[in-house]
């Protein structure tokens, strides 16, 4: 491709101001599935999602580049003499573009005619200003629009117009249709949504590119997005995840039946399919060796084979795409000195990929059909670890009682009840509501004073009532002494405490030393500490 080899004349000049980073990849050699990698893109707080036009010549990409805008917008690179160029409007959130067939339209995804999009800009900036530090998320923004846009008269066409998130798209190899993801079924009539997850009601969409009559495909309770068409139109690839939004594996759809198949079991996340052109295989990316380690791999289209794995490199390696001939990969990649996602091309080995599947194992499905559906069944260790990897992520910010959190982990744990079909506390609802101390506040008007005097005791001086004292008056009468007002019971090893032995505390205030007595030695203190607490 002569664009290729001009973009990596281009990227050599670069050398003299930036460094060229490759990637470490897998196979009977370093460069068995990949070689010659070249960083694409530089511009930006990050880049990605490069794919290319049926041509080859140019490359449609998002990126946090423009100015006052920390979201991504669409931008399209001319391979062939490195003209970089704006598509979108500059304003609002955008992502997932596409070429037409004739290449002089683009399709994506934007709010720019949300009226708020400039306040989210400013609010976004200000937050990256001051500091404020959150955990990267995908936005389901549900003013998100598909729109296509005429690269000559720089002309606008909005395609859709309904409350809800319509993205993720792409257009079929000669233009008729185009395929999306949206969650517009549940703001049908409901306008005001409590759903804690809206990406789990995420399905796939058809739409007719010259009438816009859409036809929805999926009916799935767990999120269905990031669909491709292959070369031929006849099917499309997209990931599915599970309903707590944790794994995700890789499914065909013939167009023409409707028929789905599951190409995956790697009980990961498992995203970002895309076919080859050959129709051969889809390659996808999975976190299946780390949580956040995320690895190139190729599957057979027919989910016959165990997936090959492509890259080997601690990092994220996601959204991979060909070139219309094959024969170049692009990628998203943070191999880069900041850390922040770029993107990365190479030249593709079609044929060591083919001779890799063939030499792949058979998967066994009906092993793992066994597996699932027994409720005896042991989790497979990939399972154990993303279990561990959510209910302990920044995510669940400590699982607090009462907190958002700890509802996650709830619903989290829930859907696998669900899933296993166990049995649950009553026949309406996995959760069992309970009342629980959470905190206490002293009261301005709070006082304790001695009958002789006529000052009060000062808080945290003279006194402290407790965070489970009672509330309201209190007359002390008479206090009896109890010592350090222990009841242990004896045991075989130790022959037991009692504070209380030969006194009769019914209806008194009681006096007690703090702690344990100190003629104990460590081992007894240790062991016997729970009872020294002031609520015991």
């Amino acid at each position: 491709m002569a664009g290729l080899e001009y973009l990596k004349l281009m990227c050599l000049r670069l050398l003299i101001t930036t460094i060229i980073f490759s990637l470490p990849l897998a196979g009977t050699s370093n460069d068995a599935f990949i070689s010659n990698v070249f960083q694409l893109t530089f511009e930006g707080n990050r880049s990605g999602e490069g794919y290319f036009s049926p041509s080859g010549k140019k490359i449609c990409f998002q990126s946090e580049a423009f100015p006052g805008n920390p979201f991504y917008q669409i931008y399209q690179l001319n391979l062939e003499n490195g003209d970089n160029s704006l598509v979108s409007t500059g304003i609002g959130k955008t992502t997932c573009a596409w070429f037409h067939p004739s290449e002089k339209l683009i399709l994506y995804a934007s709010t720019h005619h949300d009226p708020s999009s400039l306040q989210k800009q400013k609010d976004e900036l200000q937050d990256r200003k001051d500091g404020t530090k959150k955990k990267y998320s995908w936005d389901y923004d549900e003013s998100y629009e598909l729109y296509v846009k005429d690269l000559k008269t720089g002309h606008e066409k909005r395609l859709t117009d309904s409350l809800g998130y319509d993205a993720e798209c792409a257009f079929s190899p000669d233009g008729s249709k185009i395929v999306f993801t949206s969650n517009r079924h549940i703001y049908e009539g409901n306008e005001t949504l409590k759903y804690d997850n809206i990406s789990t009601y995420n399905d796939l969409y058809l739409m007719d590119y010259e009438s816009g009559k859409v036809e929805r495909l999926t009916e799935h309770f767990g999120y269905d997005g990031g669909p491709f068409f292959d070369y031929s139109g006849d099917r499309i690839c997209w990931r599915r995840f599970t309903p707590d939004g944790h794994n995700a594996e890789i499914f065909v759809m013939s167009l023409k039946t409707r028929e789905e198949k599951k190409v995956t079991q790697l009980e990961a996340m498992s995203w970002a399919p895309f076919f080859h052109p050959s129709g051969e295989y889809v390659i996808f990316s999975t976190n299946l060796h780390g949580f956040q380690n995320f690895e190139l791999y190729i599957v057979d289209a027919d989910g016959k084979k165990q997936p090959v794995r492509i890259t080997d490199r601690n990092g994220f390696d996601s959204l991979p795409t060909f070139s219309p001939d094959g024969n170049t990969i692009s990628w998203t990649s943070n191999a880069t000195p900041t850390k922040k996602s770029q993107i990365f091309i190479g030249d593709w080995n079609h044929e060591n990929a083919m001779a890799a599947l063939l030499n792949s194992p058979e998967r066994d499905k009906k092993k793992h059909t066994e597996k699932t559906n027994s409720k005896n069944s042991e989790p497979s260790k990939s399972e154990s670890r993303n279990h561990v990897n959510y209910l302990s992520s920044d995510d669940l910010e400590g699982r607090f009682t009462g907190s958002s959190g700890m509802k996650k982990a709830n619903k989290y744990i829930a859907d696998y009840f669900e899933k296993f079909e166990l049995e649950k506390f009553n026949s309406t609802s996995w959760y069992q509501d309970f009342s629980f101390f959470k905190s206490a506040k002293i009261s301005d008007s709070t006082f304790l004073k001695q009958s002789t005097s006529h000052s009060n005791l000062k808080i945290s001086k003279g006194w402290s009532p407790l965070g489970f004292s009672e509330s309201g008056k209190g007359l002390i009468k008479e206090l009896v002494f109890a010592g350090y007002g222990l009841r242990i019971p004896g045991n075989e090893n130790f022959q037991g405490y009692d504070s209380y032995t030969h006194l009769d505390v019914t209806d008194s205030w009681i006096l007690c030393l703090r702690k344990l007595p100190p003629h104990w030695n460590q081992d007894q203190k240790d062991k016997y500490y729970y009872h020294s607490t002031l609520r015991k």
